[in-house]
């Protein structure tokens, strides 16, 4: 009885402690080697409109959509019993050298999760960090550590963060048109810059075409 109060307890404890919207970083090693890394950049650094961006195995925008269900998948994970409390050959469960390794971080802490051999048609053998207990969980509830670099990317061809653009360039049909983008400050009823909530200068975009205005401004 005591055994399975300790069991129960282990089971309520060892799962992902992080929250998604806590999250800034994510690792995901495959039978040892990098395979996908994602972190949040500066506004400064990052060409897309999400805060995200992978830069494993290469840099390239985020899939908003299909990071939210990673990041919520990860941190529901559940487990479905204790194995073995303290294992003293991981290599039994195939966690020594596991076939997926998830570390996400954030708010300075860092979970990891390792994801083993498969027990049956079900389960799946995995531990949490330094920690040797070994649980099973469901097979099902483990496919997001399986998510490639692909699959996580934002698949549009040009991805150019308008806010940071200066101009286009136009060619086909044996003709060529540039539009320039120019930013102005903002100005209020009274003339004066607007700021946001943060305290900072609020910008218009005026276009032109070859040098003839737009007529339409982008606020």
């Amino acid at each position: 009885n005591s055994y399975m109060q300790t069991a129960d307890s282990m089971l309520t404890k060892q799962k992902i402690q992080l929250t998604d919207a806590d999250i800034d970083t994510i690792k995901i090693l495959k039978d040892g080697k990098p395979s996908v890394e994602v972190t949040t950049l500066s506004a400064e650094k990052n060409v897309s409109i999400s805060p995200w961006m992978i830069v494993q195995p290469w840099k390239r925008a985020v899939d908003s959509e299909e990071l939210t269900k990673f990041l919520q998948a990860a941190v529901a994970v559940s487990m479905n019993e204790v194995v073995e409390g303290d294992a003293k050959d991981l290599s039994k469960y195939g966690l020594s050298t596991p076939k997926y390794d998830i570390t996400i971080s954030g708010k300075g802490k860092t979970d990891q999760l390792l994801v083993g051999d498969d027990k049956d048609g079900t389960y799946a053998y995995v531990k949490f960090g330094n920690s040797n207990t070994v649980y099973t969980a469901s097979k099902s509830a483990l496919e997001f550590t399986k998510t490639t670099a692909y699959k996580l990317m934002d698949k549009m061809i040009l991805l150019v963060n308008i806010t940071s653009a200066t101009g286009v360039e136009f060619n086909g049909l044996g003709a060529k048109g540039i539009l320039n983008i120019e930013q102005k400050p903002a100005l209020d009823d009274n003339g004066q810059e607007k700021k946001d909530s943060n305290g900072k200068t609020m910008y218009d975009q005026f276009f032109s075409i070859d040098g003839k205005d737009v007529e339409d401004k982008v606020a």
